[in-house]
């Protein structure tokens, strides 16, 4: 029931009227057509003001509102800070929720800043208007929106030039687009700290971005310069301030300097931080010796390193550095090798140069590593891996989640025989990884039938507590068995083989059935003997006290359910926790099935002919 007394000043008198009103009607008996509409449009009206007072209400009790104009301010700063193209829509509709909140926008110089360049035409003046004297992000990009060239806007980003704090010029044809790097020669940029020129791919030597046309230009006056990033494209930086430099060319190398004026660019650069080149060093003038030397230069800023190029230019380049600041490199010697079926080569330089980094990250506690070799692609890949907690397993995720890849190395067109053999490859690891706990280990046994490979890289890493083995054969469980010990009595105790190992992951176990043609002298053993290395393996582990106390077996071991579970209680004799993974066999397995079962319909054939 309405009650007047009740009711705000401003209702109470209007509200006891209007339904004085309804009850007049209701009385007088006479009820006209429309008058149900009517209250029904009453109720919907007052509905509507009681969910504004309601919204109102909780505006002015949410904490975030009573907070100053001032906090409010640093709040929208924060959002602000490192947004997306896709989320400025959702900052302008903060800024429509109250009028704390417009006003903390509106304030927001450097948000503005960042969107001239986003909005429509005829918004850019009111968009500069509110930006203030922030430094601007201008972009021009053709890259991700191909199309006609938008004159209107390349104007604007001209005009504007000088009060950028980013730039960008990015596009798929250097010559299509009406500015280029000659523009920026010598052009006073005060504000700039982020300049970014991208071409999709190298430019002809006609063009005004080709390197050798470029490369002499009077370098740009900004003297805040941070971050460059220059791809397929290259004109002279100021370099006292800047931090991250990334250098790119797609097919051939940087042109318009030699190799000496190239390092000392780089020796000019003493606060750079991050330093990324992908096939960007200039090539290497032909030399009466093998390799020419060059002076090396000092990085003492330097902590991340990432190279692309062949392995002689990486190499000699990485022999011109020195980086005591450094704390992670990633180097891929000769990437495009398979892209591109370029032969395979053996070198010892791959063996000089993975002693060289691991040399320079020797600071860094190695805890993880990642190997993989694929002699059949030519390929290795190592990881030197610092972890904050070394003690976690999870058989599925073997590393911490918090691991960092402090060397990530890896080559292309590799080729291991017995003049560089992959050992020697592990020797130049072994002073680093002997404090190894966490391995993942990927080594095919193309070539290494035996395991030796394996058993030399186990041999290196004592301290071992979790080890994932993609491919494992009898050789390399072997390396993880303990022998008897000898029954005599003055024979010296045998060694354990990795005592602190708890954790064993073979992902590339095939326990299946042997094939063999049934016209072969020797019998099938059976895929039980592979089986059985590995029970003889935990057990002899267990016997020596030194237990496994999990063992997983990945995607592709050919073991139905039933199978499974009998060779689960088998292992569990010895191992704590046993994880069988029976999933589908892979495509080979199907076909040496197939084979097998084509060998024994033959068999029975001949034999029926007989």
């Amino acid at each position: 029931m309405f009650i007047a007394a009740d009711a705000p000043t401003w209702l109470s008198e209007a509200g006891e009227r209007r339904l004085r009103e309804i009850t007049a009607i209701i009385s007088s008996g006479h009820r006209p057509p429309g008058f149900p509409a009517v209250l029904s449009a009453d109720v919907t009206a007052l509905q509507g003001i009681a969910s504004e007072i309601q919204r109102s209400l909780n505006i002015y009790n949410a904490p975030i509102l009573r907070l100053s104009p001032e906090i409010l301010g640093l709040v929208f700063e924060q959002c602000e800070a490192g947004l997306a193209e896709d989320d400025i829509m959702d900052m302008i509709v903060l800024g429509h929720v109250c009028q704390g909140f417009r006003s903390a926008l509106l304030n927001t110089r450097t948000f503005w800043a960042q969107i001239p360049c986003l909005v429509k035409p005829e918004a850019r003046e009111q968009v500069l208007s509110r930006a203030g004297t922030a430094a601007l992000t201008l972009s021009l990009d053709y890259h991700h929106h191909p199309g006609s060239i938008d004159v209107e806007l390349v104007n604007f980003v001209k005009a504007n030039v000088k009060r950028s704090g980013s730039l960008s010029l990015i596009t798929r044809e250097a010559i299509s687009l009406p500015w280029t790097p000659h523009n920026l020669s010598d052009l006073e940029l005060p504000l700039l700290k982020h300049l970014s020129l991208e071409v999709s791919s190298p430019p002809p030597s006609s063009s005004n971005w080709h390197g050798t046309k470029t490369g002499r230009l009077q370098p740009i006056q900004a003297p805040n310069l941070q971050h460059l990033n220059m791809r397929n494209v290259y004109i002279p930086f100021p370099s006292s301030n800047l931090v991250i430099l990334e250098l790119r060319q797609s097919h051939s190398a940087l042109r318009g300097l030699t190799y000496e004026e190239f390092l000392r660019v780089l020796a000019r650069c003493t606060k750079l931080q991050c330093l990324v080149l992908s096939h960007a060093t200039p090539s290497i003038e032909p030399s009466p010796t093998p390799l020419p030397m060059f002076d090396p230069i000092e990085l003492p800023a330097l902590r991340s390193l990432n190279v692309e190029d062949t392995l002689v230019k990486t190499e000699t380049f990485c022999r011109c550095l020195n980086m005591p600041s450094v704390t992670e490199i990633e180097v891929k010697c000769d990437p495009r090798a398979e892209r591109f079926a370029l032969p395979t080569i053996v070198d010892r330089m791959r063996l000089d140069l993975t002693s060289l980094l691991a040399k320079a990250l020797s600071r860094a506690p190695i805890t993880g590593l990642r190997i993989m070799t694929n002699r059949a692609r030519c390929s290795t890949v190592c990881q030197l891996i610092e972890e904050d907690d070394p003690s976690f397993y999870n058989w599925k995720y073997l590393l911490s989640v918090d691991a960092r890849e402090v060397l990530d190395l890896s080559f292309g067109r590799c080729k291991w025989d017995a003049g560089v053999p992959f050992t020697h490859f592990i020797d130049c690891l072994a002073p680093y990884i002997s404090k190894v706990r966490n391995a993942e280990i990927d080594c095919d046994d193309n070539g290494d039938s035996t395991g030796e490979d394996v058993k030399r890289l186990l041999a290196t890493m004592p301290s071992l507590t979790a080890l994932h083995l993609s491919y494992d054969n009898e050789g390399t469980l072997a390396a993880l068995a303990i022998p008897s010990q000898s029954p005599e009595a003055n024979a010296l105790p045998t060694p354990i083989p990795l005592p602190h190992l708890q954790h064993l992951l073979l992902s590339q176990s095939i326990l299946r059935r042997r094939i063999v043609p049934f016209f072969t002298a020797s019998p099938s053993q059976g895929w039980e003997t592979t089986k059985m290395d590995i029970i003889s393996m935990v057990a002899s582990r267990a016997r020596a006290g030194v237990p496994l106390q999990s063992v997983t077996f990945g995607r592709t071991v050919g073991l139905d359910e039933e199978e499974a579970d009998v060779f689960t209680l088998e292992l569990e004799e010895y191992v704590t926790e046993v994880n069988v993974l029976c999933g589908r066999l892979p495509e080979c397995l199907h076909q040496d099935s197939d084979s097998e079962k084509g060998s024994q319909d033959d068999s029975d054939h001949i034999s029926s002919e007989e």
